[in-house]
């Protein structure tokens, strides 16, 4: 037997990323890098002004920015590679004593990397390539780019060498 369903649901769940929404302008990039990131709000139901703005650009638990008003532009400096997770988070309020401020938070996640080290990655996988492809070893030179226990799937390998063969 089937539960009884509720004759009308009037409630509806607010979700917080429908009231702030903070989004940088590029997720990853080299450190040193200084992002700019966007903050857009909504006014909750019954909520018609923001009593306070909060951002912490590095996710250490310390807002960088702490004030009434969000700032006109708002960007970090990310000197260090690593992940960070920005976090803005915004109280509304409808002036009224009698209730209380809402807050609502917003994340966004960076990842920076050291340039010296992309290079080196990209430099050996380019020369591992470069020498299979000098010693016609195709396959060897598909396999570079897939993971180290990975293989070509069988099909791929089969169409490869099928093509191979018509080309000669």
């Amino acid at each position: 037997m089937a539960l009884p369903r509720p004759l009308c649901a009037t409630s509806r769940t607010i979700r917080a990323w429908e009231d702030v929404r903070f989004v940088g302008k590029t997720a990853g990039d080299f450190s040193p890098v200084r992002i700019g990131f966007d903050l857009t709000t909504r006014f909750p139901a019954g909520q018609n002004q923001i009593a306070r703005t909060q951002i912490d650009f590095n996710g250490d638990g310390t807002f960088d920015v702490d004030t009434v008003s969000p700032p006109a532009t708002i960007e970090s400096d990310y000197a260090v590679a690593g992940v960070y997770l920005a976090r803005a988070r915004v109280t509304f309020d409808d002036g009224s004593m009698v209730t209380v401020p809402v807050e609502r938070e917003a994340t966004f996640r960076i990842q920076t990397h050291l340039l010296a080290y992309t290079r080196e990655v990209v430099c050996k996988l380019y020369y591992d390539m470069k020498h299979r492809l000098q010693a016609n070893n195709i396959m060897s030179a598909l396999n570079t780019v897939a993971a180290s226990k990975r293989r070509v799937p069988v099909d791929l390998e089969f169409t490869w060498r099928q093509s191979a063969h018509r080309c000669r």
